[in-house]
């Protein structure tokens, strides 16, 4: 049965049905038409002639009996009627079996036997009632044993044919109650058969249809609803379209289980991935503000560090001066040296201050080309993670969308810090360079500057050496105060970096708060969609 689609299941019933009622309508047609047969047979003949029969036997009697009065009545004036009656009740006698033989024409022979035995009887019962007449009691009570056996024999004659029709009758009658019970019978057949045809249609459509669609329909409304528990399964062995109904359904749960349980592992992964980002952009908005903060102080100190070139510069000039006046005061060399000891001590200290200040320099621009490093990896994981986050939302769908253009935003702003992170490591890298180039130089001044301290300290004791030795120093401290001015050039060059650097960190720290507006919507969207997997167990 299970094989059976339901079109050929109800085809089959009907067919069953209609076959059934066929049946029954041929046995009843055929049970209807005997009984018209036999009723139309019964009443058009058997009948009739049990009544012309009863009536001939009824006249029979009535002509005896009228005869038989006579013998009491002797036919005396006012009682004469006997002979009369008894003539009407046999002419009405020979009309009835003239009519009896005409409508049961089988018994012919015997209706005309018993018109033959009549009419001697009917003879016999005239010369008794005129024994009565004339001849009185005596002659009368002579003839009556005539009479008697002439009934008798009339009787014995016609008892078999009255008895053969009442017995046909009773056939009849019997045939018919018979064929009454038989339709009962037969319709309470039918009846019972249809019930049970029925029970097992109701039982068969209970068990293989009502049940499965109950089933089905339990199982979609709770799909409908956002909740229901995937793992269950529909029985497939309703029949035909419903088992196939049934197998497609389970099809659908376990491809549905499927795609629900990996949004759920994405779900996971999703979740863990945005608490890695969250963590991963608080990191970045501390170590922005770290940047921020060492840019600053980066800033202030390369301000310092022009403002001492300059200085230095400045007094590069003023030795210079000092130089060229020694050569015409060489007489007052004594004197001279001791304020260009002093000078140059000073210079030698400014000059060891520039070059720490420019070590310092040096060092913040390797830190901040480590920041800028850590900032390019962060940029890369973030737009990792963004298009992680992109491809996820293209698989959650209509419920992605939100996600899908934060996850474009993120990118975004990964692509942007790359882009500034590497105009940041071009300008340390520029940075770098010339705070090495300056650390070089100001290591040179400090060495000529060391043997200008030993030629004024020698220039004490020889003041010849001195006199020669100012042409050098005027010639050295022009390249002093030439350096000093490429280094300012540079130091304010650096400083505008440096600036650059510092606004860049601002727009960094600004684009990491969208970010981080970013993450809670992400966040937000996250739990939906934890809330809406949780919903199916799967």
């Amino acid at each position: 049965m299970r094989h059976l689609t339901i079109k050929q299941l109800f085809r089959a019933a009907i067919a069953l049905i209609g076959i059934l009622i066929l049946c029954q309508a041929f046995f009843t047609l055929k049970q209807t038409v005997a009984v018209e047969q036999q009723t139309v047979r019964m009443f058009n003949s058997s009948l009739p002639t049990l009544k012309h029969a009863r009536a001939l036997q009824l006249h029979i009697v009535q002509v005896q009996q009228w005869l038989t009065d006579i013998s009491a009545t002797r036919g005396l004036d006012g009682l004469d009627d006997g002979l009369s009656e008894a003539a009407q009740h046999a002419t009405a006698f020979d009309s009835k079996i003239d009519e009896l033989t005409q409508m049961d024409p089988a018994r012919a022979d015997q209706y005309q036997s018993i018109k033959a035995a009549f009419e001697g009887y009917y003879q016999q019962g005239q010369i008794m009632a005129r024994a009565y007449i004339d001849q009185g009691p005596i002659g009368g009570n002579a003839m009556m044993g005539d009479f008697d056996k002439a009934a008798e024999r009339l009787a014995n004659r016609f008892a078999p044919t009255i008895e053969a029709i009442e017995s046909e009758v009773t056939q009849q009658q019997a045939f018919l109650e018979n064929s009454a019970i038989t339709s009962r019978q037969t319709v309470l057949g039918f009846s019972l058969l249809y019930g049970g045809i029925l029970v097992v249609l109701f039982v068969s459509l209970r068990q293989f249809i009502i049940k499965p669609l109950c089933q089905t329909v339990v199982m979609f409304r709770d799909l409908a609803r956002g909740s229901g528990d995937l793992t269950k399964r529909l029985p497939e062995k309703a029949i035909g379209e419903l088992g196939e109904l049934a197998a497609c359904t389970n099809v659908f749960v376990a491809k549905l289980q499927t795609e629900i349980s990996l949004v759920g592992e994405a779900v996971k992964q999703l979740d863990g991935a945005t608490e890695q980002l969250h963590q991963t952009t608080q990191d970045t908005h501390q170590v922005m503000g770290r940047q921020k903060d060492e840019t600053d102080t980066v800033a202030t100190a390369i301000e310092e560090m022009s403002a001492t070139v300059n200085e230095v510069a400045r007094n590069a000039v003023d030795a210079a001066d000092a130089a060229r006046q020694a050569d015409e005061q060489a007489q007052n060399g004594a004197a001279v040296v001791s304020n260009t000891i002093g000078v140059i001590n000073k210079l030698a200290q400014e000059i060891e201050r520039a070059a720490a200040v420019i070590r310092t320099v040096e060092t913040q621009t390797d830190t901040i080309g480590k920041v800028s490093i850590v900032i390019s990896e962060i940029a890369d994981q973030t737009n990792l993670l963004a298009l992680n986050a992109a491809i996820e939302a293209a698989r959650a769908g209509d419920q992605g969308r939100g996600f899908a253009v934060v996850a474009d935003e993120v990118r975004e702003l990964a692509r942007r810090t790359q882009d500034s992170t590497a105009e940041i490591q071009g300008i340390i890298e520029q940075l770098q360079a010339s705070a090495k180039q300056a650390v070089e130089v100001m290591e040179t001044s400090q060495q000529q500057t060391g043997v200008s301290v030993e030629q004024a300290r020698t220039a004490g004791t020889a003041l010849d050496e001195i006199t020669a030795q100012v042409g050098n120093i005027s010639h050295l401290n022009t390249q002093i105060a030439s350096a000093a001015e490429e280094q300012g050039a540079v130091s304010e060059e650096i400083n505008r970096s440096v600036v650059n650097i510092r606004d860049i960190s601002d727009q960094t720290v600004t684009e990491m708060d969208a970010l981080t507006q970013s993450e809670t919507q992400l966040l937000h969207v996250v739990g939906e969609l934890k809330t809406l997997v949780g919903r199916f167990h799967y």
